[in-house]
C-alpha cells in the first residue's frame, strides 16, 4: 500500500467522523523522517513491513482547528519501536500535564527532563490551536509566558533514537484543575 492510498483512507475516516474538512496529511515513515525531510505530504512509496509509519492530520471541526499525530507500525513494532512510541506517549502526557492555570511554558518544557536517557533525544514542541491551526503560544525552551485557564494546545515532543524517531500529538485544554486531554485515539496499537 502507498503512503497516499493509507492517507485516503484516513481522509475519509476524518470525514466521516465529523471533520469539516482535512488541511493536509502527511504519511511518512520514520526513516525518511530521520532524513529532514520536513512537511511531507503522502507520496507514492510503498510503505514497507516493519517500519514506523507517522500518519498526521490537521483540519477543523466545528471550526476549531484539529493536529492529531500517531505513530503506527506498518506488521508488528520491535522492542524499540514498541519503547519509542511508549516514551512518546509519555513525554506528552507528562508535558501536557504540566499545562495548568497561571503556570508557565517552562513548566511543561521542564517536564520532559525525567526521560532522559542515554541514546534517547527528547525535543519539547507544542502550540496553542484554536480558529487557527497554529497559534501563540508555542511550548518550547525559551518561551517566558503564562499558560491560561480554556486555552487549547497541541502538545507533540518528538523522541528520537539513532535509528528512528517517535511522536504523540493530543489535543490539550488547560483547566482549573487537571489539563482535560481531548484527543481520543489509541496510541498502543498493537496490543
Amino acid at each position: 500500500m502507498t503512503e497516499s492510498a493509507i492517507g485516503s483512507v484516513a481522509r475519509k475516516t476524518a470525514m466521516d467522523a465529523g471533520a469539516d474538512y482535512i488541511v493536509r496529511d502527511r504519511i511518512q515513515s520514520a526513516f525518511e523522517r530521520m532524513k529532514g525531510t520536513s512537511w511531507p505530504f503522502a507520496s507514492r512509496k510503498n510503505v514497507r513491513k516493519g517500519e514506523l509509519l507517522s500518519i498526521d492530520f490537521v483540519g477543523c471541526i466545528n471550526c476549531y482547528g484539529f493536529n492529531i499525530l500517531r505513530i503506527e507500525c506498518v506488521g508488528r513494532p520491535n522492542k524499540e519501536q514498541r519503547m519509542l512510541v511508549e516514551l512518546a506517549d509519555e513525554a506528552t502526557n507528562a508535558m501536557s500535564n504540566a499545562l495548568t492555570d497561571n503556570g508557565g511554558v517552562e513548566a511543561s518544557v521542564g517536564a520532559l527532563s525525567q526521560f532522559e536517557r542515554s541514546g534517547i533525544s527528547i525535543s519539547p514542541f507544542g502550540h496553542a490551536i484554536g480558529l487557527e491551526i497554529v497559534e501563540k503560544l508555542y511550548l518550547f525552551p525559551g518561551v517566558d509566558e503564562k499558560i491560561k485557564k480554556n486555552m487549547v494546545f497541541c502538545v507533540e515532543p518528538e523522541v528520537r533514537s539513532a535509528k528512528e524517531s517517535a511522536y504523540v500529538e493530543n489535543e490539550v485544554i488547560v483547566t482549573a484543575g487537571k489539563p482535560e486531554t481531548i484527543t481520543k485515539l489509541p496510541v498502543d496499537f498493537w496490543k
